[in-house]
């Protein structure tokens, strides 16, 4: 917990976890999307198919945006 007096450290500790966050976010939906794209292509699952796990995937917005 934080005091008035420390607000501004603790500020700057959750704005730190925040960004590591982040940064976790992308890899792991990197991650999934690569994997989805290489089982799915080796399985001869159909696009539209391909196409739907991907807009289920949690983060999928913020990897769009990285790039």
């Amino acid at each position: 917990m934080c005091s008035i007096a420390e607000s501004d450290s603790c500020d700057a500790e959750s704005a730190a976890d925040d960004s590591d966050m982040n940064e976790v976010g992308v890899a792991v939906t990197r991650f999934v999307t690569r994997f989805i794209d290489k089982v799915c292509t080796e399985s001869s699952v159909r696009p539209d198919h391909v196409k739907l796990l991907h807009h289920m995937i949690p983060g999928r917005q913020l990897l769009l945006f990285c790039y």
